[in-house]
């Protein structure tokens, strides 16, 4: 959520919420559980939808950015992930987890 929060903060967004399988006990946003399908949303409830890294966990990374873009007014998804192979990406991806 901290850079959720962060994104947020820079473009005056009146609300940043967070989804995660596993919430944490101190969270820089408003946060939900999520199962890994149906986003929990109404259909166009937010401006825009940013996606942190978070596809390459995804069981199914075209029904989630599919729901990404139902519950975006906007029709756009950001998405920043982190592409590569071998030891130097899963390194790169261990360490954005741990912040995120």
């Amino acid at each position: 959520g901290t850079i959720a929060a962060r994104v947020g903060q820079a473009v005056g967004a009146e609300r940043v919420v967070g989804l995660d399988v596993a919430l944490r006990d101190e969270l820089a946003i408003e946060a939900f559980a999520y199962d890994g399908g149906l986003l929990p949303f109404a259909d166009q409830s937010f401006d825009v939808v940013l996606l942190t890294d978070v596809l390459h966990h995804a069981e199914n990374p075209l029904a989630l950015l599919r729901e990404s873009l139902r519950v975006a007014s906007v029709g756009v998804a950001r998405i920043s992930e982190t592409l590569g192979s071998g030891v130097d990406a899963l390194r790169t991806l261990a360490s954005v987890d741990s912040i995120s």
